[in-house]
């Protein structure tokens, strides 16, 4: 599984980027509705205020990598090839994405203060700002959370600096990339795989043919070892056949060069 993260300021363009994603059937789990789960689990509002609130209470209950680690079991059910977390606030949920997901891309997506403001008050949710002091307010909160830092460990930036056309194609182009990149290492994990596989049959029957080899040998000491018992061999071939041995490596020559001195063979010879 390849893991996306989105790392951005407000109003920087990562919501549309995730529409993006699931335009491309990209799985796109939004940290930002877990928040908001929780506000309405509180009974309160999600307003920006109330959102900030208890993003900071589960950041100080469970440290501040809380809301990424709420995400985890969300992105491993999803059981697809490629998922989108959008919304990380801080490196530390960066690191905890990373540690976790062994292929995890971190995408930043940027754009200049104007053109935040303008999007976030044409958005018309509870949670967005109606002057330059609320975003800068906004920002703030985002960057206490270690959201530039977060951005700064970004794999791959998007700027979206000019029209929504251009940012779609840009993000279209980035996600087809890393889209191809999974399948390539997916088939070349399925190659590796049937490799091991052809390489594990091959490895048996090397094992079956050593083994059926080593049967033969066995049999075959086995017949040897029966001279003493009446086997396939008679011990009186087998004593002889050792005798003969003997009678050629006594200390006095079997044929010593003068034909007067030459011996007879022991009578183990003369019998057979």
């Amino acid at each position: 599984m390849k893991v996306l993260g989105i790392v951005g300021l407000p109003g920087s363009g990562k919501g549309e980027l995730s529409k993006i994603a699931d335009q491309m059937h990209i799985p796109v789990v939004v940290m930002g509705d877990v928040i908001r789960e929780e506000v309405q689990k509180a009974g309160f509002p999600p307003t920006g205020e109330n959102m900030g609130i208890i993003s900071r209470a589960l950041r100080e209950r469970d440290g501040m990598a809380a809301i990424a680690i709420a995400c985890i079991p969300v992105v491993e059910r999803l059981e697809s090839e490629l998922v989108l977390i959008d919304g990380l606030r801080g490196d530390a949920e960066v690191r905890v994405l990373q540690k976790h997901f062994s292929n995890f891309v971190l995408i930043a997506v940027t754009a200049p203060d104007e053109m935040r403001f303008a999007r976030l008050c044409s958005r018309k949710r509870s949670d967005d700002m109606s002057s330059f002091a609320d975003l800068h307010e906004r920002d703030a909160r985002e960057v206490s959370f270690g959201l530039l830092n977060a951005m700064e460990m970004a794999d791959i930036r998007i700027e979206n600096v000019t029209d929504i056309e251009t940012f779609k194609r840009d993000v279209i182009s980035v996600l087809n990339t890393l889209r191809i990149q999974q399948i390539e290492q997916i088939d070349q994990i399925e190659q590796i795989n049937r490799l091991v596989a052809d390489t594990s049959r091959e490895s048996e029957q090397i094992g079956e043919e050593l083994s059926r080899q080593a049967g033969i040998l066995g049999e075959l000491v086995s017949r040897f070892k029966l001279r003493d018992s009446g086997g396939i061999f008679p011990p009186s071939a087998l004593s002889t056949s050792t005798d003969i041995a003997q009678g050629f490596t006594d200390t006095e020559p079997f044929y010593s060069g003068d034909t007067t001195k030459q011996r007879e063979p022991n009578s183990a010879v003369s019998a057979h």
